[in-house]
């Protein structure tokens, strides 16, 4: 099928579907199909191997158990059975009028399971509700999880009050000028913010910088001079450059329209990918980051040319990968942050 905006603002909208990115859905587009069915006909039956999920776009489902209807579905999803590899369909879906659905491999979704576990919560209420008269909400996980990101939340404040508060203290003992006391109080409290992520990343080096400021520890000239640098603007658009190419895809979209003009080979695949890594690497600093996007691009390309995992073709591609977004992390300067921080060195020495 065409896989337009329209069709991504759809899936956009329902709940099993909004954690993914657009890049998410981007890469099992090309296994999205669409599926009529007339009136009368079923989509599946009871005991039919679970190797889709389907997504009703227009139409009315009838869910049967034997001769028993146990619901009736004018949107949402069917065949939530296929989160289970070996899964089957446990009811009849039939048409109660022509309906159109979009079925997504059983694949895929594993693979989309992968980085969003909670969909798989979402998935089982949904088989559930198909089962139950009263509609059930996929709370009990996510209240878990929030009382325990609460508790590690408590326990960073805890650590965030008592170090500084200790370091303060013992810092007389210590023989510590007063200057260095409040320094070492500031910078325990700002790395514990840190830490356990108490708040957004950038408050507490405002936080830090201020107190030092505003108690005159240091001169504002050495306090400041991080910012006012040729390296830290160059880091800055390195990074926000590194951000706009990964929130918007680009760099799957320009390995997918490579494969429209490149041979069928290895050769040229592995080529392709291999030049793909060196451009990326002086446009992201961090090896880590470069590494995170090529591997969601190699799978997509080994089970779209459909190469064994374990085969010499894949690994031959794997090696491709790794070389070319990696080893040319030492001729660029914006291909690490390190780098910044030894150029900046260098400038002021």
């Amino acid at each position: 099928m065409n896989f337009n905006v329209k069709t991504l603002a759809y899936l956009k909208q329902t709940k099993i579907f909004s954690l993914c990115s657009n890049t998410d859905l981007a890469r099992i587009a090309p296994f999205i199909s669409e599926v009529s069915v007339n009136k009368g006909e079923a989509l599946f039956k009871t005991g039919d191997q679970a190797e889709n999920l389907f997504l009703l776009m227009e139409g009315q489902v009838e869910i049967q158990s034997g001769r028993r209807v146990l619901n009736l579905i004018e949107s949402g999803t069917l065949g939530e059975e296929s989160v289970n590899k070996k899964g089957k369909y446990l009811t009849t879906a039939v048409a109660l009028k022509d309906s159109n659905f979009l079925s997504i491999p059983q694949k895929q979704i594993l693979n989309l399971l992968k980085k969003h576990p909670d969909m798989k919560d979402k998935l089982y209420s949904s088989l559930v509700n198909h089962h139950a008269f009263i509609k059930i909400e996929d709370t009990s996980t996510k209240e878990i999880r929030q009382e325990e990101a609460e508790n590690f939340t408590v326990l960073g404040w805890f650590f965030a009050i008592i170090f500084p508060a200790i370091i303060y203290y013992y810092g007389d003992i210590l023989s510590f000028d007063w200057k260095t006391k409040i320094f070492l109080t500031v910078a325990s409290a700002t790395v514990i913010m840190w830490v356990f992520r108490l708040v957004d990343e950038f408050i507490p080096s405002i936080m830090a910088v201020i107190v030092i400021l505003v108690l005159d520890i240091a001169p504002p000239e050495v306090v400041l001079s991080g910012f006012t640098s040729g390296s830290f603007f160059m880091a800055l658009s390195i990074f926000g450059l590194s951000a706009i190419l990964t929130t918007s895809g680009l760099t799957y979209r320009i390995v997918i329209n490579l494969f429209r003009f490149l041979p069928l080979s290895q050769f040229w695949h592995s080529l392709a990918i291999f030049i793909t890594g060196i451009f990326l690497t002086p446009l992201f600093p961090s090896a880590n980051g470069r590494i995170g996007i090529a591997t969601p691009i190699l799978l997509d390309m080994v089970e779209s040319l459909g190469y064994k995992k374990e085969g010499k073709a894949a690994t031959r591609l794997a090696i491709a990968t790794f070389s070319g977004f990696t080893m040319f992390s030492s001729i660029f300067l914006s291909s690490k942050s390190m780098h910044f921080i030894v150029f900046g060195i260098l400038l002021y020495r």
